[in-house]
C-alpha cells in the first residue's frame, strides 16, 4: 500500500525481512502487555480521539516498522484515520480500510503532515535519526492544537539508582568508556574520539 518504491536506507542498519518484522510484532505485543494498551497513556490517547466532537481524527506512526502497530489502532479506533510512514512498506495482507502506509524517510522533514494529527507515534527509532532535535521539532508541529506526541525510546546508558554513572572524560580518567560513547551518541560527538565530552545530557 505504499505510495512510493523504497528508499535505500542510509542509517537504520536492521534488516527489512520477514524475521524482523515478527520481532517486531512481538515486540509490539510486549508493549501492549506491559503498557495495559496500545501507549502508556491510553487514556490521554481515547480521549483525544473522542469521535464525540464530530471531527475527524488522524494518527500517525513514525517509523511503523511491520504495521502492527498502526492496524491495531485502525481496529480500535474505526472512526480515525491512521497512517503509517517508514522507509519500507509492511507486508500486510487486507489492512483496515482506515489503515494506510507511506514510504518516506522522516530525516528528509514533516513538513507535508504539519498540523494535521490528533496523535503522533513513534517508538524505537532512535538508531536510523540522522539529528534527534530537529525530528522531535518536526514531530510536534504534525500536531493539530490540543494533539499528543507520544515517543517511546530505549537507553543503554548505565544508571544505579536512576543515576547515571558519569563517563570518561580527561577531568575524570575514572569514568567509563562504554557510558562516554551512549553521551557522545546522545550528544552528537562522532567520531567520539576526536573530541572530549565536556557537556552531560540525560
Amino acid at each position: 500500500m505504499a505510495t512510493t518504491e523504497a528508499k535505500e536506507p542510509s542509517l537504520y542498519i536492521l534488516p527489512y525481512d520477514d524475521p524482523e518484522f515478527k520481532r517486531l510484532n512481538m515486540q509490539s505485543e510486549m508493549l501492549s502487555m506491559c503498557f495495559g494498551g496500545l501507549t502508556p497513556c491510553h487514556e490521554l490517547v481515547e480521549s483525544v480521539l473522542d469521535p464525540s466532537d464530530g471531527s475527524e481524527k488522524h494518527v500517525l506512526d513514525l517509523g511503523s516498522g511491520s504495521g502492527i502497530w498502526c492496524v491495531e489502532m485502525a481496529k480500535k479506533f474505526p472512526h480515525t484515520e491512521v497512517l503509517g510512514v517508514d522507509l519500507v512498506s509492511p507486508r500486510l495482507e487486507n489492512p483496515p480500510r482506515n489503515c494506510k502506509f507511506e514510504v518516506h524517510d522522516i530525516n528528509d522533514g514533516l513538513s507535508k503532515f504539519y498540523g494535521t494529527f490528533d496523535v503522533v507515534h513513534a517508538r524505537f527509532i532512535d538508531s536510523g535519526l540522522k539529528d534527534h532535535h530537529k525530528f522531535m521539532l518536526d514531530a510536534e508541529r504534525c500536531l493539530k492544537p490540543g494533539g499528543v506526541f507520544v515517543v517511546i525510546c530505549a537507553s543503554h546508558l548505565l544508571t544505579e539508582d536512576d543515576t547515571p554513572y558519569p563517563p570518561f572524560t580527561q577531568a575524570n580518567p575514572q569514568g567509563s568508556w562504554f557510558q562516554r560513547i551512549f553521551f557522545g551518541m546522545r550528544m552528537g560527538y562522532l567520531p567520539m574520539l576526536s573530541s572530549d565530552l565536556t557537556i552531560v545530557r540525560v
